[in-house]
Parts: structure tokens; C-alpha cells; sequence
């Protein structure tokens, strides 16, 4: 298809119609700009278009887009092949808009899904050290929950392992903040099988999905978090430690590259 032929094609039969581009324009609802690049080979009318011309300049669509008159032996091929023509280019121009509009879109949700979750997920450590324990761990927060995983409360005073280390008979282990008790965790009695405290700790593994997080628990609470280390020896005497937790951020998703 030949469009520079095509739009001279076009200025001709306008010319012959005693028309300017702008009351050609007009009749056909464009401005004079797109008749203009019609005529100069830059670009061809759309299809709805392309019958509302052929109107106007008084010739069939097949004649236009062919850019010549053709006579009856010739418009069956030629037509065929102009039309054939003018498909492909507009299933081309529709693939390409098409295609530039899905990886707009894919674009368009991965900004609002990054900003939407930045700065939403943050890994914490949790640490405390002092004479009789050390406590190792971490939390993290994300949009639904907050999870709190403490695997080592190791017993480190200056008994442990000797003689003199305390045996337990009941014990609790409690995460609060100065408002509210976020988990507890106790064994009421077991006299029948007393245990050295090492042994107790060893075995208490702290693994706690807080879902209420608004009411009970939140990163402003982050540095107001306890420890409470509670038990009653074999003598029924009571032990309380309270840990203040040493808090560091870890991680947090703040960044668009890592």
C-alpha cells in the first residue's frame, strides 16, 4: 500500500470537490492537521473514517485506497490485495498498542503493589544478657501479624551445672510490655518429676503468632518489651527476673533495591 500515492490521491479529489482540509475536516469530524497528514503520506484513515472520505470525495473506498481509479478487470484482485494490505497493518498497529498496554498495566500494579507493602514487613532481634540468663531471638512484623520466636533461654548462673543449681517444682514464663501480657506460658506442678532449672529453659521454646495486633502489641512497643522468668524451687521458695529485652532492627523492606 502505497500511501504517498494514496494522499495525493486524496488532495486531488478534495481540489476537484472545491474543498479546503478544514471544511473536508469538518464534514468528516477531524481537524485539518489529520487531513493534512493524510495527503502527505504520513499516515491513513481508520476504517470508519475511510467511508465517510470516500463519500465526501465522491469515489469508491477501494479507488481510494488504491490511490487511482480502477477500472471493473482490475478491482476484484487489486482490491483484495489493498484490502489484505490495510488488515495486516491494522492488526499490527493493534498488537503493538496491545502489548504496550499490558506491560503498562504489569507496571502500573507492580508500583501499587511495592507501594502498598513498603516498609510493611521488619525483622527484629531480640537479645538480653545478664548474671543468671541469656535469651536469644527475633520478631517480625508484617501487615497481619506479628511473630515472636524465642528459641534459646539459657540459665548462666553460677551454679548452673553443680550441685547447688535450683530444681523446680512450677514455673512460668511470661512476654509483656508495661500494658499488657502478650504470652504466658506456665507448668503449675511438677513436684512428681523436678527438674534443674537449666533443663526447663532448654526446653522452652517460644514460638507466638500475635494477631491482635493493634490492641495488644505494635511496633511502638517495640523497646518496652519483658521477659518474666518466674519459679518456685524445691523448697517452695518463689523466684521472679524480669528481662528487659535489648530490641535491633534487622531488616525492613524500605528500600525499592537491595
Amino acid at each position: 500500500m502505497d500511501l504517498e500515492k494514496i494522499g495525493k490521491f486524496i488532495a486531488k479529489l478534495r481540489k476537484e470537490q472545491n474543498l479546503t482540509q478544514e471544511e473536508l475536516a469538518e464534514r468528516i469530524g477531524v481537524n485539518a492537521k489529520t487531513i493534512s497528514k493524510w495527503e502527505t503520506g504520513i499516515n491513513l484513515p481508520d476504517s470508519i473514517l475511510l467511508f465517510n472520505l470516500s463519500k465526501e470525495l465522491k469515489v469508491n473506498v477501494q479507488d481510494l485506497l488504491s490511490g487511482e481509479k480502477i477500472n471493473n478487470e482490475k478491482i476484484n484482485k487489486s482490491f483484495i490485495n489493498i484490502i489484505n494490505s490495510y488488515i495486516f497493518k491494522t492488526k499490527k498497529k493493534f498488537i503493538i498498542l496491545s502489548t504496550i498496554i499490558v506491560f503498562l498495566l504489569i507496571f502500573i500494579f507492580s508500583i501499587i503493589y511495592t507501594f502498598s507493602n513498603y516498609n510493611k514487613t521488619s525483622i527484629y532481634d531480640i537479645n538480653f544478657s545478664n548474671n543468671l540468663y541469656e535469651i536469644n531471638g527475633y520478631i517480625i512484623f508484617n501487615p497481619q501479624k506479628v511473630l515472636v520466636i524465642i528459641p534459646d533461654i539459657i540459665y548462666v548462673g553460677e551454679d548452673s551445672g553443680t550441685n547447688n543449681e535450683p530444681l523446680i517444682k512450677r514455673y512460668t514464663i511470661s512476654l509483656e510490655n508495661s500494658e499488657n501480657t502478650i504470652y504466658h506460658m506456665t507448668d503449675n506442678d511438677i513436684s512428681d518429676n523436678i527438674k534443674l532449672l537449666s533443663n526447663i529453659l532448654n526446653e522452652t521454646k517460644i514460638n507466638y503468632n500475635i494477631e491482635n495486633i493493634p490492641q495488644i502489641f505494635n511496633k511502638e512497643d517495640i523497646n518496652d518489651l519483658y521477659l518474666v522468668i518466674e519459679y518456685v524451687d524445691k523448697n517452695d521458695k518463689s523466684f521472679v527476673t524480669k528481662c528487659k529485652l535489648n530490641i535491633y532492627k534487622e531488616f525492613s523492606n524500605n528500600k525499592f533495591i537491595y
